[in-house]
């Protein structure tokens, strides 16, 4: 199974409801939207890997090549982008982006 980076786990999980809508739109449709891996593991896509896995079928993969340090703003980036999250769950994302790199120095 790939490995899901760290930076990935910071984003919101979707609910039951959405899960199982995602689930039989990857049945119905196959996977639309590939899964981002930065060195062998995945940045963006923890629930489509895990849904494809429900539905039997074959995970499409994007390899991207980002730095370490900008791993957590490309994970967040490619949620927010996609889910369209609310204002306050970006407010609180940007919020731990920005002690995370206050505790990185």
């Amino acid at each position: 199974m790939t490995p899901i980076n760290p930076a990935a786990n910071h984003t919101r999980r979707m609910s039951q409801d959405e899960f199982d809508g995602l689930c039989a739109s990857i049945r119905e449709h196959g996977q639309l939207v590939p899964i981002l891996r930065c060195r062998g593991e995945i940045i963006d896509g923890r629930h489509r890997l895990e849904a494809c896995r429900i539905a039997e079928v074959e995970p499409i993969y994007a390899d991207v090549d980002i730095p370490e340090e900008a791993l957590l703003e490309a994970a967040l980036s490619a949620n927010h982008i996609r889910k369209q999250d609310a204002s306050a769950v970006r407010a609180l994302d940007a919020a731990r982006l920005t002690d995370l790199e206050s505790e990185q120095g």
